[in-house]
């Protein structure tokens, strides 16, 4: 079992403060995903299956990784055989499924540039508030890509989920462009990477002090939920 070497503390930044009584008492499953991900895509269901049927066990926050960032960014054309390729493993492994409106609409088309960066200024933004919806914000945030096939480098892509969670779209989105949000999520990316974090999804545990790899892959229920309980039981 791999042990980070961290300290709970590292994480008061993305949770809120009227948490922290609460985070003394329990641990912290920490999700660690990127927008970008499919296998994030096919993970997030788990995590939030997780979360229901544990909610009252642990603390719960996510972290976005920043997979396609700076130079990174192209259009999605470059990748797209690669991609094609992956999907019928995916789909198989996790259940879920691919849509047809990102197969046509971003895959096909090939002009989508894969960029992390706007769909995780939002993700983060939002964090801000509602640290413990964070891990449903990130499955619905990946929805928009690959169950509708809507372009995440548009602000209007944004409109429906941020209703959906009673959230004024408007100043959300001028916000979420903002320099403070855009430090803070490539200080998550630096963070993430600083944890020796390569690829998603990955799950972390923090528990009396110490943080452990529970799982870096995609991993199902049970799986995750005996690993889970090994940790604990250290």
């Amino acid at each position: 079992m791999r042990t980070l070497s961290l300290f709970c503390f590292i994480l008061f930044s993305y949770l809120t403060s009227s948490a922290s009584d609460t985070m003394k008492q329990k641990p912290i499953l920490m999700y660690v995903f990127d927008p970008m991900c499919g296998w994030c895509y096919g993970f997030s269901p788990v995590m939030v299956q997780f979360q229901t049927k544990h909610a009252n066990e642990f603390q719960f926050s996510a972290m976005s990784g920043g997979m396609i960032v700076g130079d990174q960014q192209q259009p999605i054309a470059s990748m797209r055989d690669y991609i094609k390729g992956a999907i019928p493993h995916l789909e198989k492994t996790t259940g879920v499924h691919i849509s047809d409106n990102y197969k046509q609409n971003i895959l096909e088309k090939g002009t989508y540039i894969s960029s992390s960066e706007k769909p995780s200024f939002a993700f983060v933004h939002f964090k801000n508030s509602f640290p413990e919806q964070s891990i449903a914000f990130a499955h619905e945030l990946q929805n928009l890509l690959f169950q509708d096939g809507l372009d995440l480098n548009q602000d209007s892509v944004y409109i429906a989920l941020l209703k959906k969670f009673g959230l004024e779209p408007t100043d959300f989105i001028k916000e979420m462009k903002s320099d403070r949000i855009r430090k803070q999520t490539f200080d998550e990316f630096k963070q993430v990477g600083n944890w020796g974090i390569k690829g998603f999804p990955a799950v972390i545990l923090f528990n009396e002090g110490k943080g452990y790899m529970v799982s870096n892959g995609y991993t199902d229920l049970a799986s995750l939920e005996s690993q889970v309980n090994v940790i604990l039981k250290k």
